[in-house]
């Protein structure tokens, strides 16, 4: 099942369930669940507590037409309420590239709302550091139920699906640590979740990007450091995790070529699909 959060007639977004090129609408009346005020965190609670039939069931009594899906009418796969926490440290690769130390645990930070994007829409690189931007391709682990101090044999079923994160990063002084990966849509996510009952992401997942047609970059998730069940279950010591988070778990490294005006920037996962965004510079 491949979920995401559409453009409705108002223009606001509202979850969906994708069939073939199509997408049905998921409206839930009435429930006990804790998200009940967040549509599409509402779908992934009731995904992950009742199961795939229970989030069809609701498409049916919804109604039975479907819309052609058109992607620059996808929203970012993060609930109105959830959050983008990032991580580092989880590719060997990528450690030894930026020669770091191999730390027992992953760093972590919180996305702040104006760098998250959906598919299609741009990134927009400030002209200062416009010729030293790179992408990398994430794999998004996205919460269907909350939890506090989550065991790691439980975690999995805290999970709704996965999602694509691209990581920008402008590797330049300006505007210091940390800030490099902080700017106005620079983690675009999307275009949908998969969910669990559709993808195993234990076999390892081949990730890659392109651009301007050349794969800059690729790897797999096999080559994690840390597994999801413990990714998750770190993070849950540290903030009570809710349905519609998304957990971006860090990128493979080897990034070969930077972004630049007017080409396209595509990071893919095998399973999940691509997510395409255009690059843009201004002042």
């Amino acid at each position: 099942m491949r979920l995401v959060r559409f453009k409705s007639d108002s223009d606001l977004p509202i979850p969906g369930i994708v069939e073939n090129q199509s997408v049905k609408e998921i409206s839930i009346s009435s429930s006990n669940l804790t998200t009940a005020s967040d549509p599409f965190g509402e779908v992934l609670e009731l995904l992950t507590t009742k199961g795939p039939e229970a989030v069809v069931q609701a498409a049916d009594e919804t109604g039975p037409s479907a819309t052609t899906l058109v992607e620059k009418d996808i929203f970012p796969p993060i609930s109105e309420n959830g959050r983008l926490f990032a991580l580092g440290g989880v590719y060997t690769q990528h450690i030894r590239e930026r020669n770091q130390p191999l730390n027992k645990v992953p760093s972590q930070w919180l996305v702040p709302e104006t760098a998250i994007v959906g598919p299609q829409d741009p990134i927009v690189l400030p002209e200062r550091v416009s010729d030293s931007v790179i992408p990398a391709v994430e794999l998004g682990v996205v919460i269907g139920k909350s939890g506090k101090y989550i065991e790691e044999r439980d975690a999995l079923d805290h999970i709704a699906g996965y999602t694509i994160i691209n990581d920008i990063t402008a590797r330049t002084e300006w505007p210091g640590p940390m800030a490099y990966k902080l700017m106005d849509t620079f983690s675009p996510c999307g275009p949908h979740v998969v969910t669990t009952d559709e993808l195993d992401q234990r076999v390892g997942l081949d990730m890659s990007v392109r651009h301007a047609g050349d794969r800059i970059c690729q790897g797999s998730t096999s080559s994690m450091r840390f597994t999801i069940p413990f990714i998750v279950s770190y993070l849950s010591s540290i903030v009570e995790l809710r349905p519609g988070d998304v957990i971006s778990t860090g990128d493979p490294g080897r990034v070969d070529g930077v972004l630049s005006q007017g080409e396209t920037v595509t990071a893919s996962i095998s399973g999940i699909g691509s997510l395409t965004n255009p690059v843009e510079i201004r002042k």
